[in-house]
Parts: structure tokens; C-alpha cells; sequence
């Protein structure tokens, strides 16, 4: 549960922060009613606004230092106070340094006029007379706050542009530095804490959670362990877990949770290799997939067993992008009937540039994939394949992902070289990519290519700005010429493909 705004910041009613001042009662005699002092932190976001404000009340503070032991003058002390303000906010706009520098100058003058260390009054109280022991206040202004309490601003601050999967990753990922490190003040820690994680990481065992022996076992009783190098973390996952503990402590100091850059001790270079890549399917590979007994003798469960396949090699469009289709998103354009693949509501995309119109191809449409469409529509399904449910990780696509790695397997789909390369449902777009890059018609270019598979329109400035969408009748056009060495007249037999009649 997130921890409550303090009472020295103020929102506004259009989201803006302010810092917010109570000038103390024993000011009353400079007004005529007890006011505050207001100025903007200039920003929509609370940990920003935290911080900025924070550096702004140490500043205050040490002021208020200073005025309590300044001799009368005829000055207005309240005005004085406003243009320090003023300035304190000013300064929150410049570097690191230079704010340090005017906060210590700040409480220089406050030491030479009270020559500190000693009691002094404390204006905000009824007792004004009493005299108590107040903190010096801290130069750096830091907010104490814990580092799961950072971890959980940062996660949700990058949601604007983070899938759920990706904040869930995260914040997996970031929890091994709380339990390694302790959930301390993210403000305290040293670059030794940050040796000691590098250190924990490289010697942490992988699949914690699934193997036995280390299941119940600490953080502590762990790092104990003389764990066998072939259990441990690989040099890559060890470098995910550094990298994005690194990302996170840059946000951390640039809003103000810490002053300084731990985080450059995380870095480790990994020795270059060749990554592992996905692949097309061959034109053998099609031939096992629709040789199936699922295609051949009509054995498949659900619709999208059998819908997935060809919808993925004749659009070579993403699985998830399929599988959260509507009904409605199979429309009618220029009398072309094309797939919006659309974001908004529970559907998702990957980009802006994944939001498109793919022409259907003629070769599904001679298999029954519009009475399919219609059939869902009769039966006022909304969604075209309601089997699938939406994942909170991977949407609707997760258990379609599933089920598709263990048909290919049981067809024999599998890479020459299980090191370098993967095949899976996403080969499809490879596959497609591949088939129309080797046609020879001379409005095959790379734009159109890439305006099908959801890709950007090209590097140049001219495409990215003045090429605007594709004909949807030039783009079925191409569709169409996307052709295969692959069989598929047995599935139009009605015995086998149920789908050939209205």
C-alpha cells in the first residue's frame, strides 16, 4: 500500500505538484492571519515531486535556522522568506553540485550565527518559550524511502510504456537485490553493497524455486553454498539481472532517491557469441504440419488448432495478434475482406506501426475462413476463437504458444541446430517474409513487405514521413502471391474440414 503524500505537497486539480510551506505562528505579527507559501514542482509524477520537494524543505529548514537567531531589523522577515523560497526552487532545477553547494552555504551561516552544536527554539510549536533538540538537517535532502518502495514507483512509473510482462519481469528480476541487500534506505547504499550483489548474482543458483535442495534455503544459507558452477546463474541471465538492477538505481538517482552513480560497478561484458536466431519453415517443414492427422484425418480440438496455422503462414501475423481477434475485426474494405489487426480494449499490440489491414488470402477464403468469421457472428460470439483465455503475461496467446511448440514437436518440426536456431509459431513470419522477398514482381519491394508483417514503413526520412499506408487492393495483391510447394486439397474435403459450408 503506498505510503501517504506529506503534508508539504499539493496537487492541484490538473495533477501538478506544489510544495507547500505553513509559515510558522511566530510570524503573526508580520500578517494578519497565519498563510502559506506555495510554489510548482513543475511536474505531474509523486516520486519526482517527493524528491524535488524534499531538497527544496531542507533548504527551508536550514532558513528557518538562520531566522530564528537574526537580529530585528525592519525588514519583513516573511518577504525574505518568499525570495529564499523562490530561490531554493530554483535551484532545484540545476546540477546536483551546485544545489549542494548553496544548501551547504545555507548552513554555514546558520552554524556561524548559533554556533552549533545547541538548543534552539522551534518556531511551529505552541511552547514557542521551550527550547528542544532539533536533527541538523541533511545536506543531500535524501527521502527515506526503501528500496522495494523505489523498486514498486519505478515499475509502475515505466507502465506507460511497459507491457504487463515486462513490469512482472522486472520487479522479479529487481527483488533479488532486496534480499540480498536487505530492504534498507535506498539513499544508504554504498558501492560495497552493490560488490557484494554483483557478487551474490554470480553465485546464485538458477530455477531456485524448482529444484528441491534450494527451494526452502535463505539468501544467506545460499550464499553459503559451494554451488556447482552448472547450477548457478548463466553468464547471460547473471548479466539481465545486473543490467536491469543497474537501469534502476540511474532512475533512483535521477529522482532523487540517491546522490550517487552505484550502479557502474554492475557492469560486466559478456565474450561476443552467436545468438540464437529464428528460422523459416522449410517447405518440408509445411508438409509435416499439414500432413498431420490433425489436417488429414480432421483430429483437432479447437478452432484455433486448426485456424492458426494457415492464418500464420498466409498473414504472417503474430500469434497473439491472432488469437485476440474479434469478430468484428474481419471487415470488408473496397470488397477485400481484411483482418484489422487493431490495439484498445483487451486487444494489444506491439507497436504503432502493428496496427494494420491484412488483406485475407484467397487460399483461406477457398478453405472456409469467412463462414468461419459468419458462423461466430450467428452464434454472437464476440471474439473469433472464445476457447482462448487472456494470460496476465503473454495475453491470449500463452497457452496457443503452448500448444503449438508441442504439435510442431510431435510433427517432427524441429531446428538443424538446436544452439543457433528456433523454430516456433513466429517462424511463420519468416516464413512469409522469406516466400514474398523471392517473388520477382516489381511491386514486391521492401515497403510492402513490411507494411503486412506490422514493421516500419523503412530508415529514410522520406518513408517515415511523407509514405503513408498501402492501397489495401495493392496489398491483397501481394497477399496473394504468397504460394507454397505444400498440398492442402485434402482439406477440402468436407469429412475433414467442416468449415466449406455456411
Amino acid at each position: 500500500m503506498p505510503s501517504a503524500t506529506p503534508s508539504f505537497v499539493v496537487r492541484n486539480r490538473h495533477g501538478t505538484f506544489y510544495f507547500r510551506y505553513l509559515v510558522p505562528k511566530i510570524f503573526s505579527g508580520y500578517a494578519d492571519r497565519r498563510f502559506e507559501i506555495r510554489r510548482s514542482l513543475g511536474t505531474n509524477l509523486r516520486s519526482v515531486a517527493l524528491a524535488r520537494a524534499r531538497r527544496i524543505l531542507v533548504g527551508v529548514e536550514a532558513l528557518m535556522l538562520e531566522i530564528s537567531m537574526k537580529p530585528q531589523t525592519e525588514d519583513n522577515p516573511i518577504e525574505w522568506l518568499r525570495k529564499c523560497i523562490d530561490e531554493l526552487s530554483r535551484k532545484d532545477d540545476e546540477d546536483r553540485r551546485a544545489r549542494q553547494e548553496f544548501f551547504t552555504r545555507l548552513l554555514e551561516e546558520a552554524r556561524q550565527r548559533l554556533e552549533l552544536p545547541l538548543e534552539v527554539i522551534h518556531l511551529d510549536q505552541p511552547g514557542v518559550g521551550k527550547k528542544k533538540k532539533i536533527r541538523e538537517p541533511r545536506l543531500q535532502g535524501l527521502p527515506a524511502t526503501r528500496i522495494s518502495d523505489a523498486i514498486k514507483q519505478y515499475c509502475d512509473e515505466q507502465t506507460l510504456h511497459w507491457r504487463y510482462k515486462t513490469k512482472m519481469e522486472n520487479m522479479f528480476l529487481l527483488d533479488l537485490l532486496v534480499e540480498v541487500i536487505g530492504d534498507r534506505k535506498i539513499g544508504a547504499l554504498t558501492l560495497e553493497d552493490m560488490r557484494k550483489y554483483k557478487d551474490a548474482v554470480f553465485k546464485f543458483p538458477k530455477n531456485r524455486t524448482k529444484i528441491a535442495k534450494y527451494r526452502h534455503l535463505s539468501v544467506e544459507e545460499l550464499l553459503k553454498m559451494d554451488i556447482p558452477v552448472e547450477e548457478r546463474f548463466g553468464a547471460r541471465n547473471a548479466v539481465k539481472y545486473l543490467s536491469r538492477t543497474k537501469t534502476f538505481l540511474k532512475w533512483a538517482r535521477l529522482n532523487g532517491f540517491m546522490t550517487d552513480d552505484i550502479g557502474s560497478v554492475l557492469t560486466f561484458k559478456l565474450p561476443e557469441r552467436e545468438a540464437k536466431k529464428r528460422i523459416p519453415f522449410s517447405t518440408q517443414d509445411l508438409r509435416k504440419i499439414f500432413a498431420s492427422d490433425e489436417y488429414t484425418k480432421g483430429l483437432w480440438k479447437h478452432h484455433h488448432h486448426f485456424w492458426l496455422p494457415l492464418l500464420g503462414m498466409f498473414t504472417g501475423a503474430r500469434l497473439n495478434e491472432l488469437c485476440q481477434l474479434h469478430v468484428e475485426d474481419l471487415r470488408r474494405s473496397s470488397d477485400i475482406w481484411v483482418i484489422k489487426i487493431r490495439d484498445g480494449g483487451d486487444r494489444q499490440v506491439k507497436n504503432d506501426q502493428s496496427i494494420r489491414d491484412v488483406p485475407v488470402h484467397q487460399t483461406l477464403i477457398d478453405l472456409g475462413f469467412i463462414n468461419f468469421v459468419n458462423r461466430q457472428k450467428q452464434h454472437r460470439e464476440e471474439r473469433l476463437f472464445p476457447q482462448l483465455k487472456k494470460g496476465k503475461v503473454n495475453g491470449y496467446g500463452g497457452s496457443a504458444s503452448k500448444w503449438f511448440c508441442d504439435f510442431q514437436r510431435r510433427c517432427g518440426v524441429q531446428p538443424m541446430d538446436l544452439k543457433r536456431e528456433i523454430k516456433g509459431f513466429h517462424s511463420f513470419r519468416h516464413t512469409v517474409a522469406t516466400n514474398l522477398s523471392n517473388r520477382t514482381d516489381a511491386n514486391l519491394h521492401e515497403r510492402v513487405i513490411n507494411e503486412l508483417l506490422g514493421h516500419e514503413k523503412g530508415r529514410s526520412e522520406t518513408m517515415q514521413t511523407y509514405a503513408h499506408k498501402i492501397n489495401v487492393k495493392n496489398l491483397h495483391e501481394a497477399v496473394n502471391q504468397i504460394k507454397y510447394m505444400v498440398n492442402l486439397d485434402h482439406l477440402k474435403d468436407p469429412k475433414v474440414n467442416p468449415y466449406l459450408k455456411d
